[in-house]
């Protein structure tokens, strides 16, 4: 049996491979597309992201969707980040993606460069995938021994119809060597975790997720109270900033 999740090094081969060219799937599928949905759900949109091989640059991103489109789910990764638009596929970095519902493999077709569309089936319907981790700046992801980081349009699929749904987030502590010291720098609500910690966190809706970068690492914390005036009526500022443990 073929293992889905090889190294993006050695293979190539990766990529879900994209459906056979018939006059139906000639036809061009916008990214931006959102499938139709009867009703109202109150599904949450469930994430959890392990630091899978430090050395090697991986997440692993697990997504449970409760309640798939009943005509085949489609999930997408973002092309760019707000406030910086240029175009940056940030889907040539997932280099191993499956999915499964009942225990059993799902079928993915890609449609798109960054656009997965799954079999029909009924849920949860779980998605699996890896990503190549290796951009030092502050628009991608960076992981290695010494820290990692991810912004939410690099590392989290959109659920195609269903962007409104409340999200969680499952942050899994790494367990092993130096990594088992580190602490976690995000602005997204806490759900469970401890503060600076690793654990549970929740945002609103998709936009919201993908709003609050992630940090992880060994690092130092100093923060101050920004001086307000005697007849200042608004909230004392606080600023937050970390410097990393060498």
């Amino acid at each position: 049996m073929t293992n889905a999740f090889r190294s993006p090094v050695a293979d190539a081969r990766l990529r879900t491979p994209v459906a056979p060219v018939t006059s139906e799937s000639a036809r061009p599928v916008p990214a931006t597309r959102t499938p139709r949905r009867s009703g109202r759900s109150t599904a949450v949109i469930r994430y959890r992201v392990t630091l899978h091989d430090l050395a090697a640059h991986l997440l692993q991103v697990e997504l449970t969707i409760d309640e798939p489109d009943a005509e085949g789910q489609q999930v997408a990764l973002a092309a760019w980040i707000p406030g910086s638009y240029m175009i940056r596929e940030f889907a040539r970095h997932v280099v191993a993606i499956e999915a499964r519902a009942a225990g059993r493999r799902v079928a993915l077709t890609k449609l798109d460069k960054h656009t997965w569309r799954a079999a029909r089936c009924k849920g949860p319907l779980k998605l699996t995938y890896r990503v190549y981790a290796w951009d030092l700046s502050v628009r991608a992801a960076h992981v290695d021994t010494t820290h990692a980081f991810f912004n939410g349009t690099s590392v989290f699929l959109r659920v195609l119809g269903q962007e409104s749904c409340p999200v969680s987030v499952e942050l899994a502590a790494p367990a092993d060597g130096d990594a088992a010291r580190w602490r976690v720098a995000t602005t997204l609500p806490r759900d469970g975790a401890r503060k600076w910690g690793f654990g549970g966190y929740r945002a609103e809706n998709y936009d919201a997720l993908i709003d609050h970068p992630v940090e992880m690492g060994r690092f130092t914390l100093a923060s101050f109270e920004a001086e307000r005036s005697p007849d200042s009526r608004t909230p004392t500022c606080r600023i937050l900033t970390t410097k990393y443990v060498e």
